[in-house]
Order: C-alpha cells, then structure tokens, then sequence
C-alpha cells in the first residue's frame, strides 16, 4: 500500500541527500564563512562525531539566528539564475541540524547562542561557530555507510586543503584528531608539497573566460583541484578535456593540476545536486577555452625549456664527476626508457633515471618534517619471522609506529609523506637496513618508464638540489659525463 511519508521523514530524506558523510558538512560550513567575509577561519574534526568551524566574518543578529536553519532559508541569492556565492546559509544548517545535534554561537552586534531551536544570549567573539556531533543520530542506515574513519578525515582534509589554495587571503588552521596543520603562505607546498618550479603555469582570456593555474608534473600521487567561480568542484568533462590535451602534447594522461574558471555566473548552473559539489555549463565554449588554455601554457613553457644548474664541487672517492656548473643545460628528452641526457655547449650527461628518482626521494623522506598520520584502525598483514628479524634491525623513528603480534603485523601510524598502499609491501621484502632505502628503491620511477620532457625537467631539478648527488642509494652512479672534445675525437673531428 503507497502511504505519504510524515514531514520529519521527508525532511531527513532531504538532509540526507545534502549532507551525506563529515566532509560535505565542512565545504557547507566554510563556504558559509567565505561568503560572510571571513578572513581566519578554523576546523576541527574529531572522528566522525564532532565538527567545529569558526570564522571572524560577519556573525548574524538574533532574527537572522531564528529563521537560518528553518527549510528554504537564505541571505544568498534571489534568483537560481544568477549564483554569485557559494553556499546557502539557511539550506545547509537546516540540513545538518536535521541529521545530527547542532549548535551554532554567533556575534554581530551581540552574542547568541542556538541549540536545540532556543536561543540564548552568551559571551562570544565576532563572526561565528558551528558545532557538530553525533552526526546521522537520527539516521542509523545512513550511519552504517559512512566510510572508515581515516578515508572520511582525508575527505575533510581534501575539501580544506582545497579552499587553503584557492584562498590564500583567508588564514586557515585545520585540526584533525589533536594534529594541528598550519597554513603558510606557500600554500602549494602546504598542500601538494611541492613549489612553484615544478608547475607549467596556465594564465590565458577568452570570450570573458578567465583560465588561471597549475599543471603539476612530478608528483608521486595525483591530485586534481577544479574551481569555478572559485567554488570547489569535481567535473568529469573539465578533467577529461586536461588530460587529453595534455595528453596530445605529451603522449601522458596522468597528471595533476590546480584550474580555477572565471566566468559569468549566468553560464553556470551550480544546482544541479543538492551538495553543489558538481556543476554544469550552458555552453560548451567554456570547454574549447580550456582546452586552449593548456595548449597555450604547453606551448609557453616549450620557450622556457632550459636550465640553469648551480654550480657544486664535492670530493668523492671515485672518479671526480662535476655535474652542476654555471652554463646554461637544455634537456634532450629520454632515451630507451631509461636514461634522462642533458647537454650544453661544451658536455653531455646521461642521468640514470631510476637511480636519479630513487636518491631524490630518499633525500625529500629523510629532509621532511617528521609529521605522524595516527589510524584509529592499523593496517594489518601476516608477516614472517624473517622480516619480523629485519624489521627489528631497523630504525624507523618518526617513519612508522607498529607493533606484531602472533606473526601479525599492525601499522597504527605513519609519515605522512610516505603511501600508506605501499608500506605493506616494503616492509615484507625488505633487502636492507634502512627502512628508506628500500622504500625510495620499490617506489621510485623505474627503468623502462615512459617519461616526457616536463618529468624529465623535474627530476633534473630536483636532482640538482642534493649534496653529493654522483651515486645512488646503493653506491652506482647516477649519471655520466661526456666531453665534447672525446666525442668529437673519436669521430676524428679533432
């Protein structure tokens, strides 16, 4: 028999459809706080069950505190049309407050506190705090879907790290289970650990679209950041049409970048599902423009293809090899999938690209700031007794945190640097003595990878930062060198 559902039901079924795991809750809660002006905002996570974002933007006044989280409120907007903010402040508290138990502390002219529809005069600073536990009480089918703990908390991580780099005027502070992560200035090597030399930059107008950006080549994992009219987005067309360009000019598709779209607002429907997190074009030209955007910073960057490469002596043992000069080195490409050559006038070198990438990220885990990642839940597998033997000969302070019991292996943290997928491995076929060699050897760029000219320029880059950087990890050479004059000679051009 087909009945109507009751108000309360249709309401948490609507809630559910906005609000459906921690993260959707902290892009609706600082979204909310861009729009009110805020220039420090802060979050904090607690598992799953306890959220907490507060702003110095402008806070609300006792009647705008009545009605926000009442269904079909807002400040934001008049028409769907014509978006100009990000979020809609009513709509998203009266989605978290049908899902979970909600409190919200907010200052304009004076301090009030909302919880449990009462409101309360309370101390409180300018702007406003939103707290949120026990999330999805109420809804204990939606509750048993919710990921583990660690995935849901790198969610939240993601959606901050997003507006961290979109929004470098805006001071954020993210606060994960006791670990406080700080956002500098240099908000790419916040998020992406790295810095402005290994991006191709995109910057280019058309038909009043703006294209502006990053194309990140270098990195070990990917990770793709789209804004449109500075709103965090995941488009499948937008990173489509990246990476087939990309890929047309560089035979690789995997690749990450940052794009930010600025357009008119009337050529974006960003409704078209309740957690805004996806958005729709009326005309497809924005998507031409982006192609051209990236063909455009391709072939910008194909002018700017040459090196300068610091000047370094260092004495070694084995024959004397003086690899960074003050003249000027152009990369040639790759040859048999292996080596990296780079000439200039008077030399040439083959670089190892293997034993080159393995000594890079040796040096980039060994340099980094010991940050731990903690796992509510450890990662576990069977272990033998002769990797428990090795392990224990090996230091791996500030690197892993584990204990074994009954020949079971339980890693309960890591360095946050290092790939929690590839820990397991490395740690069962370990061949040395130090945790970080064995790691940088399995997990480096390997012989017999393709790589293009741009992942050829970054490990030369990153290559020419390292002290000492002849030998590899395991004592072989990383490149060689050829004069000129000897080349010439043995072709009799003397």
């Amino acid at each position: 028999m087909i009945r109507k559902l009751d108000l309360q039901t249709i309401r948490q079924v609507a809630a559910g459809q906005v609000i459906q795991n921690p993260s959707c809750i902290i892009k609706e809660l600082i979204e909310n706080s861009i729009d009110a002006g805020a220039t420090e905002i802060n979050i904090e996570i607690r598992n799953n069950n306890f959220i907490k974002v507060s702003d110095n933007g402008i806070g609300m006044c006792r009647e705008d505190l009545e009605v926000c989280t009442e269904s079909h409120t807002t400040s934001k907007f008049d028409s769907l049309d014509k978006i100009t903010t990000l979020g809609f402040r009513g709509e998203a508290l009266n989605a978290i407050k049908m899902v979970s138990h909600l409190q919200i502390i907010t200052k304009k002219y004076e301090g009030y506190k909302w919880e449990n529809n009462h409101i309360n005069i309370t101390p409180a600073n300018n702007g406003t705090t939103i707290i949120v536990e026990n999330l999805f009480i109420n809804m204990p089918a939606r509750a048993k879907f919710l990921r583990p703990i660690t995935e849901e908390n790198n969610a939240c991580a993601e959606i901050v790290d997003a507006y961290a780099l979109c929004y470098e005027n805006i001071k954020f502070k993210f606060k994960k289970n006791n670990k406080t992560k700080y956002y500098t200035i240099n908000r790419l090597k916040d998020v992406l650990g790295t810095d402005q030399s290994t991006f191709i930059n995109i910057n280019y107008e058309k038909d009043n679209i703006k294209i502006s950006g990053q194309i990140l080549y270098g990195l070990i994992n990917t990770k793709n950041y789209i804004f449109v009219n500075n709103r965090y987005v995941k488009n499948k067309k937008i990173t489509q049409v990246v990476r087939n360009v990309y890929q047309k000019e560089t035979n690789v598709s995997n690749i990450s970048f940052i794009l930010n779209i600025k357009c008119d607002y009337e050529m974006v429907d960003v409704n078209i599902n309740p957690a805004k997190d996806d958005v729709r074009f009326n005309n497809n030209i924005i998507f031409e423009v982006i192609a051209k955007s990236i063909i455009h910073a391709m072939n910008v960057e194909k002018f700017t293809n040459t090196l300068i490469l610091e000047e370094q002596s260092y004495n070694q043992k084995s024959e004397q090899i003086l690899l960074y000069e003050e003249d000027k080195y152009q990369v040639l490409g790759q040859v048999w999938n292996t080596y990296i050559i780079i000439f200039n006038k008077t030399e040439m070198i083959m670089i190892d690209q293997h034993a080159a990438a393995e000594r890079i990220m040796y040096e980039q885990l060994k340099s980094s700031v010991s940050v731990m990642t903690y796992l509510l839940y450890p990662i576990q597998s069977p272990i033998s007794n002769e990797s428990i033997d090795k392990l224990k000969n090996i230091d791996c302070t500030n690197l892993i945190e584990y204990h074994i019991k009954n020949n079971v292996l339980n890693i309960t943290a890591y360095n946050c640097l290092l790939d929690e997928r590839k820990l397991i491995s490395t740690i069962l076929h370990l061949r040395h003595n130090d945790f970080l060699y064995d790691y940088a050897c399995r997990n480096s760029i390997k012989a017999g990878d393709m790589l293009n000219i741009l992942d050829c320029k970054a490990i030369v880059n990153s290559l020419m930062k390292i002290d000492n950087a002849a030998i590899c990890n395991h004592g072989r050479p990383i490149y060689l060198k050829y004069n000129k004059s000897t080349i010439n000679h043995n072709f009799c051009r003397c």
